[in-house]
């Protein structure tokens, strides 16, 4: 049973490998491309956050939802396009579990994607700090709308 699983697994790297590395056709129109070398280190650096977070992936890949949305970026360049995707990832993760599920996974990718295009203007570290603290006091109060919350005065940096 155990190496049903190790194979499972693998397959399904070797799939999302795939996957990505297909999307570097749509991509590579905004002249953004991952190689197979920094895929494979993007679905192993997932995998050390799941283990780190004690959460689970089921389902479509988180990676290639991000890859997907974020490629046609005015901030993404091929020099920072690497490690601007390994960071949302993380802060993927992040936002995922100090939200409580109470969003979903492509909710979440909108609002970092609108975030990151919008207020944050490509700034990372404005999504970790005003970012997620604006989400949480949102979803707390049960009023989370992707669009009203974008649009709110409280993403101003005080």
């Amino acid at each position: 049973m155990k190496d049903k699983m190790i194979i499972s697994l693998f397959e399904d790297s070797k799939n999302e490998i795939r996957e990505i590395l297909n999307n570097n056709k749509h991509s590579s129109k905004f002249g953004l491309i991952l190689s197979k070398n920094q895929i494979e280190t993007l679905i192993a650096e997932r995998k050390e956050i799941l283990k780190d977070t004690g959460r689970l992936e089921i389902g479509e890949s988180v990676l290639s939802l991000i890859v997907n949305k974020f490629c046609d970026s005015q901030y993404l360049w091929q020099d920072n396009y690497y490690e601007t995707i390994s960071e949302v990832q993380n802060i993927f993760f992040i936002m995922k579990n100090e939200s409580m599920e109470m969003i979903s996974d492509k909710e979440l990718i909108d609002y970092l994607y609108k975030l990151y295009n919008g207020k944050a203007k490509g700034s990372l570290e404005y999504i970790m700090g005003v970012g997620l603290d604006v989400l949480i006091r949102s979803l707390k109060s049960m009023d989370f709308d992707i669009s009203e919350v974008l649009s709110e005065e409280e993403f101003e940096y005080e």
